[in-house]
């Protein structure tokens, strides 16, 4: 099961791919390693485990 946090909106840097509709944060919780996995598996890449989510970028 995956958990999205963020899709757009929250708090971001000004140029963040969030507001273009570009990234997610993903909880990891429970396995960062399977996170990171399953946001390449779905093309993205792995921008930052940023401590409470794993940021996937698509941009």
């Amino acid at each position: 099961m995956i958990k999205v946090n963020e899709i757009a909106g929250g708090c971001h840097s000004c140029t963040s791919s969030h507001y273009r509709g570009l990234a997610v944060d993903i909880d990891d919780s429970t396995n960062t390693t399977a996170m990171v996995q399953e946001c390449w598996n779905m093309g993205g890449s792995y921008a930052a485990d940023e401590k409470t989510h794993i940021h996937c970028n698509f941009a």
